[in-house]
């Protein structure tokens, strides 16, 4: 077999919102490119976190800013990425 692709990151690469290039540092999988949920959520104005409870993610529509509601998923000992 193979060995798996390794993720970069890719300066290259822009991702634009509203005719505005955003400040946000993809990274490239193979031929393929991704931005991390947490960083598409400050863009687009909602609120992403992990539910160590039922191992899952959370995405509301609260504003990115009030980090109350995701604040309070989320166990002090992880970080926000």
């Amino acid at each position: 077999p193979q060995p798996a692709a390794q993720p970069r990151y890719d300066s290259t690469v822009s991702l634009f919102y509203n005719g505005r290039a955003m400040d946000t540092l993809p990274f490239a999988l193979g031929d393929s490119y991704y931005f991390k949920l947490r960083d598409l959520g400050e863009i687009l104005n909602f609120g992403v976190a992990w539910d160590e409870a039922s191992w899952s993610m959370v995405i509301t529509t609260e504003e990115a800013e009030n980090h109350s509601v995701i604040d309070s998923l989320l166990p002090e000992t992880i970080e926000n990425a």
